[in-house]
């Protein structure tokens, strides 16, 4: 039900993500995007799209989660307080690594990550280079200056979506390769190894 009072009913199985469109990010407004966040990765699909999930048992539960991103205007805060106030939250309300955003896109500025779901996409990208048990539950911040919106819709179409697709790969997928920002640890949740300053 929304402020209005109006039923609204979506199946999780068709929707591929949810993206919340945010004018200026500060603390108050961060708690509220986090707990809709978490309303929103607490839906489960009723099955995986990975074609072969024998093959990749540890991606079949977290898959079935909607992929949560936020496009942020501005931002009153730094990515490393960004961070640390997405930890403090995950602490004070014990949410699991699937109850939380994914990528977190600032304007003009860059993208905020976080690899604590294996099904993520920087997740998967980081377990194809061999570097995921080195990145689990690292948050990232990738310096995009005015690319930030580029960045994310070219990672958007790597999402493992609500159904499998079939034949050929999204035509952005061409260009994954042609522009890699400076990405950096910006820590990590509680018991994940620190990467140093630079990891990418």
């Amino acid at each position: 039900m929304d402020e209005e009072g109006k039923f609204a009913l979506i199946l999780a199985d068709a929707v591929d993500f949810v993206v919340e469109v945010k004018g200026r990010l500060d603390r108050a407004e961060l708690e509220r995007m986090l707990s809709q966040c978490r309303t929103v990765r607490r839906v489960v699909r009723s099955q995986t799209a990975i074609a072969l999930p024998q093959n990749h048992p540890e991606l079949v539960e977290p898959s079935r989660r909607i992929p949560f991103f936020a496009y942020v205007h501005e931002m009153s805060m730094t990515p490393d307080q960004l961070a640390a106030d997405i930890r403090q939250w995950v602490t004070e309300h014990d949410a699991s690594p699937l109850e939380r955003p994914e990528m977190i896109v600032v304007r003009g500025q860059g993208v905020y990550h976080d690899l604590s779901s294996p099904a993520g996409i920087m997740s998967r990208r980081a377990a194809q280079q061999g570097s995921w048990k080195r990145l689990q539950s690292q948050q990232l911040w990738s310096d995009t200056g005015d690319l930030a919106l580029g960045w994310a819709i070219l990672l958007m179409n790597e999402v493992l979506p609500a159904v499998a697709a079939i034949g050929r790969p999204p035509v952005l997928l061409n260009y994954r390769g042609a522009f890699t920002p400076p990405t950096r640890s910006l820590g990590g949740y509680a018991g994940s190894s620190s990467t140093g300053p630079n990891v990418g």
